[in-house]
């Protein structure tokens, strides 16, 4: 069975008015005086054994100080733009990050900049990956659809989400008696470590290392925010059957933004055989069709990657001669499917990214979704 989502000590924090400015990420001016050795960062890529790869940042004179972003710069401390091929860069708050590249050759570059952006002299570094393309064989995240109990005094967790000086939203998750161990990632589980895992509206958007992340931009209208945290192995942590997990939700009309209480959003689908993400009102005629089969053992109907353009409507339809849950990644989306039902998905691909969509019980990898 698939967990269902529950209420656990879930705090949301915050009022705010006004919405974060664009600006320029990054500012062609050197950063403040350093005292002594100036700060230097190394990078190492490697690939993540359930999918994606980690960046472990090591820094030298130098201190993250996401609390103090768009502030008064200080000699020592700020943050990393993490650039990975010719794209924009990535705000990066703590020494580790999860990426999902797509297969082939990238270059992964990582600056320090100060509090308010500048770089500071000779603060670079970059490392190469090459990204294998996924064999679709003996593919398993190895974790289970239902959450582990945690062990130990009980974590309170709370969400902050405040507009970013310059660009965007800055999400603070504080979370007690919890230990970050991103070192350990798709390992075997210790009780009380782990990570976080990023929705937005119900999409799961990105795993959190630390305490913090950047969000470049939200959509209009209601948006919310919530942390999970989850164990080694990305499976969710519960206490007492309720996920440990706290949202906000941001408002945006226009340039007003402000925080409502936040609660918990745990609905990442219903009973997961729901969309959270799906629209009835789209029109089925516009939707790109995916007709899925498996049977022996043998997929039918798609052959390798699917490229899908951001905001495109996906109508994924899979027909299997076993029973099976389909599980579409990120999208955190499933559906029922077996020798007697066909397992039907309809929803906007509205988060770029490469994202797989599996048999979440044997780990078989029918395809995955590039969004861009």
């Amino acid at each position: 069975m698939f967990r269902k989502p529950w209420r656990l000590l879930c705090i949301a924090v915050v009022f705010v008015l006004g919405a974060g400015a664009c600006g320029s990420e990054t500012s062609d001016a050197t950063g403040p005086a350093v005292d002594g050795p100036q700060p230097t960062i190394a990078v190492d890529v490697s690939i993540d054994a359930k999918g994606g790869q980690n960046v472990q940042l090591t820094t030298t004179n130098f201190a993250f100080t996401p609390e103090n972003v768009g502030g008064e710069d200080v000699a020592n401390e700020g943050y990393v733009h993490l650039f990975v091929d010719d794209n924009d860069p990535v705000r990066v708050y703590s020494d580790w990050v999860h990426l999902s590249l797509a297969p082939g050759d990238h270059e992964v570059r990582a600056a320090l900049v100060t509090n308010n952006g500048d770089l500071y002299d000779g603060g670079e570094a970059t490392a190469s990956i090459t990204v294998p393309e996924p064999s679709g064989e003996g593919h398993s995240h190895g974790h289970s659809a239902d959450p582990i109990e945690f062990v130990g005094d009980t974590p309170e967790m709370a969400v902050t989400v405040t507009p970013d000086s310059a660009q965007g939203w800055n999400v603070f998750a504080e979370i007690t008696n919890f230990k970050f161990a991103p070192e350990h990632v798709s390992g075997d589980n210790v009780d009380g470590e782990g990570h976080l895992h990023l929705y937005i509206n119900g999409v799961k958007v990105q795993r959190l290392y630390g305490n913090w992340w950047h969000i470049p931009e939200l959509a209009g209208g209601e948006n919310t925010i919530t942390v999970e945290a989850n164990a080694n192995d990305h499976t969710a942590y519960a206490v007492d059957g309720e996920l440990v997990s706290a949202s906000a939700t941001v408002v945006g009309s226009g340039d007003a933004m402000e925080m409502e209480d936040g609660e918990h959003n745990g609905e990442h689908g219903d009973e997961h055989g729901g969309d959270e993400h799906g629209d009835d009102s789209e029109d089925p005629s516009d939707a790109l069709a995916l007709d899925v089969g498996y049977a022996n053992g043998d997929i039918t109907g798609v052959d390798g990657r699917v490229e899908v353009k951001l905001g495109q409507t996906i109508m994924l339809s899979v027909a299997s001669d076993i029973a099976e849950h389909v599980h579409v990644h990120g999208y955190d989306l499933f559906a029922d499917v077996g020798p007697d039902k066909d397992g039907t998905l309809m929803f906007v691909a509205d988060v770029p990214g490469v994202f797989e969509i599996e048999f979440e019980d044997s780990g078989v990898l029918i395809t995955e979704l590039e969004v861009r």
